[in-house]
């Protein structure tokens, strides 16, 4: 047994002199060979696993690459491996996930990752890597708002470049501008707009808007389309993501301006048709996001503007105070992540 393990190490060791398909063969053909005794080979196996995953992913078979990574034994096997190396190789899967547009899989080794976050703590490559894939993961699952917020984070992060902090702020717009309405969104709307590194950003426009509760044109909206991903363009129903985020945004901005408005007059602010405009009325306005009543008879939405006065403290009043624990929340997450990277020394002490 020590001498064929011997043999094998040995074989492994060559693979970097061979030309790549040639390494592809042989590596697979001695799994096959070693495959009745893995528990003898771990340390072989492993090192091939790695090795054919990286020439399968060179290839761009990113399918094949995640699934030889899945089959290494980090957690079950005989060797010990570092938390560095388990969280590297988890995450690897995880972006290997994304380029074949498994989504699922992506955020299944980017949560074993986080069960390693405080081993490496220290490695602050990784980290930063860990952050940007999960809030890319997010991104992609449609959880905009919780990538957002993992974006922002990021470009918080002192390890980045400027430029990158800079996409990571976008990415963080976006996202934000393709959530559900809601008080985390309202929320993260006052964050980046009163973000002053945000003002020189291109997607500043729609931010401003959208925290002020404007209209927004539909030649804005293409433009911001345009810096969108393509997992971010995609279409439900009658509009895209964007196009209906920006549609039920236009009809809050449209319940502050007019008391009263034709379904054929929200429709053309709305440039949509008048059965969508009726509909859109009708589940906004249920939902409670906007105050009114529609009148179907005359094909008219009557807004209900709410004085101070008016003001009755229910769910709205509990939903704020959940918004502001959540986000003092989140502040402190930033600083502490502040700390840790500005004051190494006093944290390991």
């Amino acid at each position: 047994m020590v001498v064929s393990r011997q043999f094998v190490t040995d074989i492994v060791a060559t693979l970097d002199d061979l030309k790549p398909s040639l390494v592809k063969e042989v590596a697979k053909a001695l799994l096959n060979i070693v495959q009745s005794r893995l528990i003898s080979y771990e340390e072989q196996v492993t090192q091939l696993r790695f090795r054919l995953a990286d020439l399968y992913e060179a290839d761009g078979e990113s399918g094949e690459a995640a699934k030889i990574l899945m089959a290494i034994p980090l957690e079950t096997g005989q060797r010990t491996y570092s938390p560095e190396l388990k969280m590297r190789t988890y995450l690897r899967i995880a972006q290997l996930a994304l380029d074949y547009k498994n989504s699922d899989e992506a955020e299944s080794f980017v949560n074993r990752a986080s069960m390693l976050f405080n081993d490496v703590s220290k490695d602050n490559e990784l980290i930063m890597m860990y952050k940007s894939l999960y809030a890319r993961v997010l991104d992609h699952r449609k959880k905009f708002i919780e990538a957002a917020q993992r974006y922002y984070d990021l470009s918080l992060f002192q390890n980045m470049l400027i430029s990158e902090k800079a996409q990571a702020l976008t990415n963080a717009i976006s996202c934000t501008v393709l959530a559900s309405p809601g008080v985390q969104r309202s929320r993260m709307l006052t964050t980046l707009y009163k973000d002053e590194r945000c003002s020189s950003l291109a997607a500043y426009s729609i931010l401003q808007k959208m925290y002020f509760e404007r209209l927004i044109r539909n030649d804005e909206v293409m433009e911001f389309e345009k810096s969108l991903s393509s997992h971010q363009r995609i279409t439900r129903g009658d509009w895209s993501l964007l196009q209906r985020a920006v549609i039920e945004h236009n009809f809050t901005a449209v319940s502050k301006i007019f008391t009263n408005i034709s379904f054929e007059q929200l429709a053309k602010l709305l440039n949509i048709d008048c059965t969508q405009a009726e509909k859109l009325a009708r589940q906004i306005i249920a939902d409670g996001r906007v105050a009114g009543t529609i009148d179907q008879v005359d094909g008219i939405v009557h807004f209900t503007h709410i004085t101070d006065e008016d003001a009755v403290p229910g769910k709205e009043a509990l939903a704020e105070w959940d918004q502001h624990i959540a986000g003092l929340c989140q502040d402190v997450n930033i600083v502490t992540d502040m700390i840790i990277q500005k004051h190494k020394v006093w944290v390991d002490a």
